[in-house]
């Protein structure tokens, strides 16, 4: 197999991968032919992800990006804006290294979100 035909096998997965999700996509979308015009060959070590997890499949919402991103980014994440930023639990534990599971349990003990991901405690003013 030459390394077109397995990129092209490749990015063939993907798009099928994309059928048995439970998500729509553009009507464009609904033959390989136009998922590749779109999309390009499936670049080695990269995965399709999703910029907007809540919005179709499309080439305005999709890029070809590390697995994490996809991991990290997908329908059930719950994202979170702290300084302008806005992503998922997952991604502020991987840029602050902070298990995720830390983070969400202190937001689930009704932590604000700068406190669940600085984890600064609130300090008592002497008077």
């Amino acid at each position: 197999m030459t390394d077109n035909e397995r990129r092209t096998s490749s990015t063939k997965c993907a798009w099928r991968n994309l059928k048995v999700q439970d998500r729509r996509s553009v009507r464009k979308w609904e033959t390989f032919e136009g998922f590749l015009e779109d999309m390009g060959q499936h670049p080695d070590g990269l995965v399709l992800v999703a910029r907007n997890p809540r919005k179709p499949w499309s080439k305005a919402n999709c890029y070809w990006g590390p697995r994490y991103k996809a991991s990290v980014y997908h329908a059930k994440a719950r994202i979170v804006t702290w300084n302008g930023i806005s992503t998922s639990i997952g991604d502020w534990g991987r840029r602050l290294k902070i298990r995720p599971n830390t983070i969400a349990s202190r937001l689930y003990r009704g932590w604000s979100f700068e406190r669940a991901l600085t984890g600064q405690q609130f300090v008592k003013k002497l008077q």
